[in-house]
């Protein structure tokens, strides 16, 4: 090859990667497309179910100028409803300062600064002493004093994955926090790449600390998913790592994948992979991060995409997925609900994409219910949530049940949207997500509900972090995490979006849900004072669990001096 006339085709780096320049068909859907061509003088390996080890991770420069041009746009292929993959743009890269606050509540601490890929998906595991926060063009560690420890790409040769041979376009990370190993387990789709291929990347650490050594996977999504895999989503049960996601490079397919958990912790291929199509006409279905002790029967909870009147959740059971994987469902009655409205915003009338009424986060609590939320209804969406009792089904011959379910509903104009759930081992449980109005920007919050809360109802809710503009991107989320801490229950973090000056970034957000001076606050005005104490007295003459102070399971007099004592330091 030889450089043409009045041109710059041809430029080598420092250690002897070619770069060529070129336009044409390159396989994207765009047949006059600008193009490079990176030819390594190594190998680089692409073996889709090789491990790649980082024994010495460094972060690398946020974005390759020499890959990447000024203002140069990479943006998927056109895909089918429901979900749309992210686009990149290099001239919405922020590099706004980190903040760490300290908030009655608890500690905030900016996540992820916009990366140029929008929306940004974030995602988050909290471990014993650590946060792995993700979203579309980064993953981070952090302490839960707000130190940021690493940071990286998570897309192309010089990301994250590049080890096992990443391409330009790796996106919708999630990440868990496995308790039962203490690893944590990140995850995210590669679409459209060489080849008309897509991938699943894996990557697992090496114990509960992610400064560290990462075992790394490319797992090949071609033969179910075409050349996209979307919207994936990731659990581990206590002998498997679970990954279904939308094949929608071969039309509207919904993939599983199942590998043995035990070689993916030491750096090997996994010796087991079971893979199938879920019979479904609908995509996305929610299920548990992490499941422990069910004899690794996995739960998904899916929506059904009637524009209204929904009526039913359709509840699955995966069984025997390490060896001849069933399926099982059953069609669960809920109160009705419709597909969300696209929620308004002070100071624009652009309107967030909510897309439709899909379970964004399931969770499984202790006792082997499934906590799920969604958004739904047309008029004004809202966060919806249930939590269901599976009742030993499907072997038990008994169906699952609704337990009891509810709205986050935080006034007559006031939109919530873009929900994650998770219940702690106490019994608690906390809702992270989006909330907006005609009267407010978009901000972040999260609400939290007792065990002893009445049936349906979230007592205590917060904003975390607000917009000061109107946010005109048109996509905003599209996930969300929230997440009890993994060495004290009565602590939870959330992590989502919001925008400053009409960038994106991500906040990350303790709650003390035991915190005297919140839960003084009886009737929710900002204030501990003497009109707290009525408050109190009531709930305890009528033997409400709020007057059960200490906690003992018995409403006595030790409860009334337990309060006031919180009360009387807590007062303003």
């Amino acid at each position: 090859m030889r450089e043409a006339a009045g041109t710059r085709r041809l430029a080598v780096a420092p250690d002897g990667t070619l770069l060529c320049a070129w336009k044409g068909d390159a396989g994207f859907g765009d047949s006059s497309s600008v193009n490079i061509t990176m030819h390594s003088p190594t190998p680089i390996d692409l073996g889709a179910r090789t491990a790649g080890v980082t024994p010495a991770m460094e972060p690398s420069r946020l974005i390759s100028d020499a890959v990447l041009g000024d203002g140069l746009v990479v943006a998927a292929a056109d895909a089918p409803e429901p979900h749309i993959p992210p686009t990149f743009d290099k001239r919405d890269i922020d590099d706004a300062e980190r903040e760490v606050l300290t908030t009655r509540s608890g500690i905030g601490f900016t996540g992820v600064v916009n990366t140029g890929w929008t929306p940004p998906d974030p995602h988050m595991a909290v471990g014993p002493d650590h946060i792995v926060a993700m979203t579309n063009g980064e993953i981070s560690f952090f302490t839960k004093d707000g130190t940021r420890t690493f940071q990286d790409e998570i897309e192309d040769s010089f990301g994250f994955w590049g080890s096992v041979g990443a391409t330009g376009f790796v996106f919708d990370p999630e990440v868990i926090y496995d308790t039962t190993s203490g690893r944590f387990f990140a995850m995210a789709a590669e679409a459209f790449a060489p080849g008309s291929r897509s991938y699943c990347l894996v990557a697992v650490s090496d114990d509960s600390d992610p400064n560290g050594t990462w075992y790394k996977y490319r797992f090949d999504t071609t033969g179910t998913s075409g050349d996209l895999f979307d919207s994936p989503n990731i659990g581990v049960t206590d002998n498997a790592l679970v990954i279904t996601g939308d094949g929608f490079g071969l039309g509207a397919r919904y993939p599983v994948y199942i590998y043995d958990k035990a070689p993916l912790l030491v750096g090997s291929p996994p010796t087991i992979t079971n893979v199938f199509e879920l019979s479904t006409s609908t995509q996305s279905a929610g299920y548990p991060r992490v499941t422990t002790g069910t004899g690794d029967t996995v739960y998904l909870v899916e929506h059904r995409e009637a524009s209204n009147n929904n009526t039913a959740v359709r509840v699955l059971a995966f069984s025997d997925i390490l060896g001849s994987p069933t399926v099982d469902s059953f069609n669960l009655t809920v109160p009705s609900y419709g597909a969300p409205e696209d929620p308004p915003q002070l100071g624009t009338s652009s309107r967030p994409n909510t897309f439709d009424a899909r379970f964004w986060s399931v969770d499984q609590g202790p006792d082997g219910h499934i906590w799920a939320t969604h958004h739904v209804n047309p008029s004004r969406v809202v966060a919806r949530w249930y939590e269901i009792a599976p009742n030993g089904w499907p072997n038990s011959g008994n169906n699952p049940t609704l337990v009891q379910s509810g709205d986050i509903d935080l006034g007559p104009d006031i939109r919530t949207f873009f929900s994650s759930i998770n219940a702690s081992d106490d019994g608690s449980v906390a809702i992270c997500y989006s909330r907006s109005s005609p009267s407010e920007f978009l901000s972040m919050g999260s609400a939290f509900r007792a065990p002893c809360d009445p049936a349906g109802l979230f007592s205590q809710d917060f904003i975390h972090k607000s917009a000061n503009a109107g946010y005109t991107a048109g996509r905003w989320g599209d996930y969300s995490a929230v997440e009890f801490d993994a060495t004290d229950p009565s602590v939870y973090w959330g992590h989502h979006e919001w925008a400053e000056g009409g960038s994106w970034r991500t906040w990350i957000q303790s709650v003390e849900t035991h915190d005297p001076c919140l839960a003084a606050d009886l009737n929710g005005d900002g204030a501990v004072n003497t009109v707290d104490v009525l408050e109190f007295l009531n709930a305890w003459n009528a033997q409400d669990c709020v007057g059960d102070w200490n906690r003992d399971g018995a409403v006595n007099t030790l409860d009334v001096l337990a309060f006031l004592n919180d009360w009387s330091s807590c007062r303003t």
